[in-house]
């Protein structure tokens, strides 16, 4: 059966990309030549030769460990005269089990991580990057005693940078064992990249700004004081827009703690005031207005951009309402982002507490002169 038409049979063989042992396989023909690969959802290791893409199925191998097993020294027969039959021999010895029979195959974690450890007691960190479609190393040394161990350098940090083991064995002088080489192999089938990642384009429109967009990324460039300097590699983008999140991560927690200890000093200082279940309209009436003032439309439409309900913000501006409710504080806070005594003040708000208390209160508080962008000052009644 030809490939195309084998691939087809059983879509479980197209749905991961296959392991790869590589071309120039022989057989009793001179010019014979196939390619070898491990199918890994349905554990088909099969060749496939080159002039009539006929496809064998040499054997069906169950997961990873007996996949080492039977490939174990290939390199070194794979040039060599008949040497397919040598696998074929290989593959024999081996029973047919049903994968859909036996739990399926061997489906390893993803980011999974290599250990190789050198004489003067560094270590690399081998493994496969899915996002950046890479394979990746970590040079390490030991620290202090009882501290971090120290990163000495890093392969693999470019798209698409080391896509073949071959390419991380030639990037860090390693010879990667037989087993190991597997591993990769099979990570990378299992969960191959599905293009370039969006946060690289993120981070070279973050660090780029107003430069041209056909500048080299890591080639030198001229600054304005006539030097030159390196321009960031994507790694060095990636970094940067990380540290810039994690800044903004920080700032926001920074405002939850702000927002946490307001909170606290409420809940203490509302012990002692006699509940209420209402409050009164006027400053929902001068957020509203202040509102319609800033997007320049109707009530209705201010009203549905703050999830509010169309007839109770009506009642309230008209003065029909003469109270807001609990539901309707809650309603309002939610809509604006804000909390009771953003709105109504610690007086007014003290009284609410016991019923609609922080826990209640919008995950998001913003000020609501940043939240609407206009100045609530006065009150006042239009249509």
């Amino acid at each position: 059966m030809r490939l195309d038409d084998w691939l087809e049979e059983d879509s479980l063989r197209g749905m991961v990309d296959h392991v790869s042992f590589g071309d120039g396989w022989g057989s009793e023909f001179p010019m014979d030549s196939h390619s070898v690969a491990w199918s890994p959802l349905t554990g088909e290791l099969y060749a496939v030769e080159h002039a009539s893409r006929q496809v064998e199925v040499l054997a069906v191998v169950p997961d990873t460990d007996a996949l080492k097993q039977l490939t174990d020294g290939w390199k070194e027969q794979q040039k060599g005269d008949g040497s397919l039959y040598w696998l074929r021999d290989r593959a024999a010895r081996m029973l047919p089990p049903s994968l859909r029979d036996a739990e399926g195959a061997d489906i390893p974690s993803q980011g999974r991580r290599y250990r190789v450890d050198l004489d003067d007691g560094r270590w690399w960190e081998l493994g496969w990057d899915r996002p950046l479609g890479t394979y990746y190393a970590q040079l390490y040394a030991p620290g202090a005693p009882g501290g971090e161990d120290l990163p000495l350098d890093w392969k693999g940090t470019a798209f698409r940078e080391l896509p073949d083991v071959a390419d991380l064995e030639k990037a860090t002088g390693l010879r990667v064992s037989h087993e190991v080489a597997v591993d990769l192999a099979v990570d990378k089938a299992w969960f191959p990249n599905e293009g370039r990642p969006p946060f690289l384009d993120a981070a070279e429109d973050f660090l780029r700004g107003h430069e041209p967009a056909d500048r080299p990324w890591g080639a030198d460039v001229d600054t304005d004081d006539g030097g030159r300097h390196d321009h960031p590699t994507r790694r060095e983008a990636a970094l940067l827009l990380w540290q810039h999140d994690l800044g903004q991560r920080e700032a926001e927690v920074a405002r939850k703690e702000r927002q946490l200890a307001s909170q606290l000093d409420a809940t203490r200082g509302a012990a002692a005031v006699e509940p209420r279940w209402s409050l009164p309209p006027e400053p929902v009436i001068r957020l509203l207005n202040a509102q319609r003032q800033a997007m320049k439309s109707g009530l209705d439409a201010v009203a549905d951009e703050f999830k509010l309900d169309r007839e109770w913000a009506r009642g309230v501006v008209t003065g029909e309402v003469a109270e807001v409710d609990l539901p309707h504080i809650a309603q309002v806070c939610e809509g604006f982002h804000c909390s009771p005594y953003d709105l109504w003040g610690k007086e007014d708000a003290d009284t609410i507490l016991h019923a609609y208390g922080p826990h209640l209160w919008p995950r998001m508080i913003e000020p609501l002169q940043q939240e609407t962008g206009v100045d609530l000052g006065g009150p006042g009644v239009e249509l």
